[in-house]
C-alpha cells in the first residue's frame, strides 16, 4: 500500500572527546539502507522498506558522503577521514507498523567545538560580542591567567593589528593546551575542514591554525578604548566578524534550530585515556551545548530572537558512551559504563529537565571480541600492528566512579582497526546501535 502522509524528525548528532560521529552515522544508515541484511530490531519486529536518500537543501552544509565513508570501512578497512566540520543527511523509508504514512528522517552532525561560537550567533554585532568575549575571560580567575598578556597589548592603543591577533590567539592556544573549552572563533581548533588542532607548543600553534574563517579574514575582540583610537582596524575586525557569522556560525545554529531530538555520542575511553583536564573540558563544553539549547538561559533567549524555531525545547535525548567494543564486556554487564556516562551527563541533564533522557553503551562498528583471559579483548591494534593481525590484549578495567584526579596515561585502551564485511550488502556488525534509534526516531 502507498504511504501518503509523511512524519519528518530532525535529529541532531554531535560527540566530545572523539565520540565518532562519521562512523556513527555511516553505520546506522547502512544498517537502514540494508535492512533485510541486518541484525537490527526496530519498533518491536517492525521492518524498514523503500529506504531513499534525499538531497539535502543546504547552501553551506555538506551532505553527508555515506557511499565514500563505506568504502573506507569495508573495502580500506581504515576509518573515514571527514573532509567537513558538519553534515547533513535526509532519507525516507516505509515502516510495516505504519499503514498510511512513510518516516522522513533529516540528520544534522555538527562538532560540539562550535558551540563555543553561540555568543556569535546571538550577538550579531562585533562590538557587543567583543564586550561579551572580553568580560567572560576577565571574570574567570582560570581564564583571566591565560589571557593576562591579551588584555596588557590591548591597553596600547598603538599596537599593531596584527600583534594583537597573534597575542590572542595565543591565548586560545594556552586555552586549548590547560583544557579550557573557550575557544571562539572554534575554527582555531577545528577547522572548517574538520581538521581539529594538534599538540604543539602555544606559539607553533598561533602559527599554524587560523583564528577565522581563514587566514585572510581574521578577528578578534578588541576593547571599546581600542576601536575608538583605531576605527579602521574595528572596521577589519567587524568585517571578518559578519563574513565568519554568516558562513560558518549561522548556518549551523540553524539547522541545530530545527531539531527537537539529539545523540551526543561520548568516548569513554579517551576521556579516562586523557587524564582529569581533558574529562574537565568535555564536561563543561557538554554543560554549555545544554545552556545553549535551553530556550529561557541568557544565550537561549537571545537565540531564540535571531533564529526561527530555537524557542522550541527538546524533546528527547540519547547519551551514548559509543566505544563499547574498546571496553571490557564485563564492565558493559555490570553496569559500570553506564554509571560513569551517567556520571559524567547527570548536570548536562538537569540543565534541560524537560526533555526525555536515555542512556546507552554502544558501538556503531564492533571491532572487538571479547579474550580468553580475564580484562582482554581480541581485535586489530591501529598501531604497532604492520601486518594488521588480531591480536589478544589487556583492557583497564573501569572504575565505579570518575576519580578524584587522575594522568594522562593512567588508562590505556588501543585504538582497533574496523572489522567490516567487505560486502558492502551487509552492515557493520554493531553493539546497541538498534536501541539508540528506535528510542531517539519514535
Amino acid at each position: 500500500m502507498k504511504k501518503i502522509l509523511s512524519k519528518n524528525d530532525n535529529i541532531a548528532v554531535t560527540g566530545i572527546a572523539r565520540g565518532g560521529k562519521t562512523v556513527f552515522l555511516t553505520s546506522l544508515l547502512a544498517q537502514l539502507e540494508e535492512f533485510d541484511q541486518a541484525e537490527f530490531s526496530f519498533a518491536g519486529n517492525s521492518k524498514i522498506e523503500a529506504f531513499k536518500e534525499l538531497k539535502t537543501k543546504s547552501d553551506f552544509i555538506r551532505q553527508f558522503p555515506l557511499d565514500r565513508y563505506r568504502d573506507f570501512l569495508a573495502m580500506r578497512g581504515s576509518w573515514p577521514e571527514k573532509t567537513s566540520d558538519a553534515y547533513c543527511y535526509s532519507c525516507e523509508y516505509w515502516r510495516s507498523d505504519w499503514k498510511f504514512w512513510k518516516q522522513r528522517v533529516n540528520f544534522f552532525d555538527f562538532p560540539g567545538e562550535r558551540i563555543a561560537d553561540s555568543a556569535i550567533a546571538a550577538i550579531s554585532d562585533y562590538g557587543k560580542w567583543s564586550e561579551h568575549i572580553l568580560n567572560h575571560l576577565r571574570n574567570h580567575k582560570s581564564l583571566f591567567e591565560d589571557s593576562r598578556g591579551y588584555f596588557e597589548i590591548l591597553e596600547n592603543p598603538s599596537a599593531p593589528l596584527e600583534e594583537i591577533i597573534f597575542e590572542y590567539k595565543l591565548t586560545l592556544a594556552r586555552l586549548i593546551l590547560n583544557f579550557k573549552p573557550l575557544i571562539t572563533p572554534s575554527t582555531f581548533l577545528l577547522s572548517k575542514e574538520g581538521i581539529t588542532a594538534k599538540k604543539a607548543s602555544e606559539s607553533e600553534l598561533a602559527s599554524q591554525r587560523a583564528c577565522g574563517l581563514d587566514f585572510d579574514s581574521e578577528f578578534v575582540p578588541l576593547s571599546r578604548e581600542y576601536c575608538e583610537k583605531n576605527p579602521e582596524n574595528a572596521e577589519i575586525m567587524q568585517s571578518n566578524f559578519k563574513l565568519y557569522r554568516k558562513n560558518v556560525v549561522m548556518p549551523l545554529y540553524r539547522e541545530l534550530g530545527k531539531c527537537r531530538k539529539l545523540i551526543v555520542l561520548i568516548d569513554l575511553p579517551t576521556l579516562l585515556a586523557g587524564g582529569v583536564g581533558q574529562y574537565n573540558d568535555n564536561r563543561q563544553i557538554l554543560q554549555d551545548l545544554f545552556q545553549t539549547l535551553r530556550p529561557d538561559s541568557s544565550i537561549g533567549r537571545k537565540l531564540a530572537s535571531t533564529i526561527k524555531f530555537w524557542q522550541r525545547p527538546l524533546e528527547k535525548v540519547a547519551f551514548a558512551a559509543s566505544k563499547a567494543d574498546m571496553i571490557y564486556n564485563g564492565d558493559i554487564e555490570n553496569g559500570r559504563a553506564e554509571g560513569l556516562l551517567r556520571q559524567l551527563t547527570s548536570k548536562a541533564r538537569k540543565i534541560v529537565p524537560e526533555a526525555e533522557y536515555r542512556w546507552f553503551v554502544c558501538s556503531a562498528c564492533q571491532s572487538s571480541r571479547k579474550g580468553e583471559k580475564p580484562y582482554t579483548l581480541c581485535g586489530r591494534p591501529a598501531r604497532n600492528n604492520p601486518d594488521k593481525q588480531i591480536v589478544e590484549f589487556e583492557v583497564p578495567q573501569l572504575p565505579e566512579n570518575w576519580p578524584d584526579s587522575w594522568k594522562p596515561g593512567d588508562y590505556r585502551f588501543k585504538a582497533l582497526l574496523p572489522e567490516v564485511p567487505k560486502n558492502t550488502q551487509k552492515p557493520p556488525r554493531h553493539i546497541n546501535l538498534d536501541a539508540v534509534f528506535d528510542f531517539i526516531a519514535n
